[in-house]
C-alpha cells in the first residue's frame, strides 16, 4: 500500500537536514517507487515519493488527532506562503498529502514555518531549515512528469474561501482505465473556475486531463468572499473508472 509504504519512508532514518544538503533519495525499481527524504530534530521527517505515477508527500513525527484534515501556512524566509493541506490516519503520527504544489514550495528550500490555520483544534507551529540543493525532489517530481516550476504557484490558494468542495465530473475516454485520477487547477473568474488545466494524470492520460479540465470551466464555486478570492487559484482532484457492462447487456 502507497500509505504503508510513506509510514516506513517517513521512519526510514533520513540524514539529518543540512542547509546545504541536499535530500536523501531511495529508489525501488522493482515497486515503480523513487522518494527523497528529510530528518529534523524531535523525529520530524518529510518524505516525498512518486509510486507507480502517484505523488504523495508524507509529513512524520507528528501528534495524532482526531481530525481527518490538517492545514498548515507554511512561511519561507522573504515572506512567500502557501497554505498547505494534509490527510490524518488513525493511530498515525504521519500525515500525508498529493499536493504538488507543496512540494515545489519545499524546493527552495531554507528557513521554512508550519503554523496550524486558525481555528484548529490543537495549534501547533515549527520552524525547519530545508536543504537548498533540491536535486532529489527534482528526481521524484520528474518520476512523476511534474514540472519543476509552474507560474500558477505563485497564486494564492481559494481553499480558506471555499464553502464547498468543487463537485467536477471526469471527461474523456475512459476504456484504456480501470480507474483514473485527474488533478486540475483552475484560476477563480467572477466566481467560477477558469482557465482551468489539468496539472497530473494518474495514470499519465492527457485526453482525460484536457476534456476533463475544459468541462470545468464556468463552474460555479460557493464562496464566503467572492471579491477576495477573484485571481486565486483553486486546485481539484477527480476520479474515475471505466463502466463494466453486464455480459448479454
Amino acid at each position: 500500500m502507497i500509505l504503508s509504504g510513506l509510514v516506513a519512508a517517513a521512519a526510514f532514518g533520513w540524514a539529518a537536514a543540512q542547509a546545504d544538503d541536499g535530500w536523501d533519495v531511495v529508489a525501488d525499481p522493482a515497486r515503480d517507487r523513487v522518494a527523497a527524504g528529510v530528518q529534523f530534530g524531535g523525529g520530524v521527517s518529510f518524505a516525498v515519493q512518486c509510486q507507480a505515477g502517484q505523488l504523495t508527500v508524507a509529513l512524520g513525527g507528528m501528534p495524532t488527532t482526531d481530525a481527518s484534515i490538517r492545514h498548515f501556512d507554511a512561511t519561507r524566509g522573504g515572506g512567500a506562503s502557501r497554505l498547505t493541506w494534509w490527510n490524518t490516519h488513525p493511530g498515525s503520527p504521519v500525515l500525508t498529502s498529493t499536493d504538488v504544489r507543496a512540494v515545489r514550495f519545499l524546493r527552495a528550500g531554507g528557513n521554512v514555518t508550519f503554523a496550524s490555520a486558525a481555528g484548529e483544534a490543537r495549534p501547533s507551529r515549527m520552524q525547519i531549515e530545508l536543504p537548498t540543493n533540491p536535486a532529489g525532489l527534482d528526481q521524484v517530481l520528474t518520476a512523476c512528469g511534474s514540472p519543476l516550476v509552474d507560474p500558477r504557484d505563485a497564486l494564492t490558494d481559494v481553499g480558506d474561501l471555499l464553502l464547498e468542495g468543487p463537485r467536477v465530473e471526469i471527461f474523456g475516454d475512459l476504456s484504456r482505465y480501470p480507474a483514473i485520477r485527474v488533478e486540475i487547477s483552475c484560476v477563480v473568474r467572477g466566481g467560477k473556475m477558469a482557465d482551468c488545466q489539468s496539472d497530473h494524470e494518474t495514470p499519465s492520460a492527457p485526453q482525460v486531463g484536457r476534456e476533463t479540465a475544459r468541462h470545468a470551466n464556468g463552474y460555479p464555486l460557493k464562496l464566503s468572499d467572492p471579491a477576495a478570492a477573484e485571481g486565486r487559484i483553486v486546485e481539484v482532484v477527480v476520479t474515475g473508472s471505466r463502466i463494466r457492462r453486464p455480459i448479454g447487456s
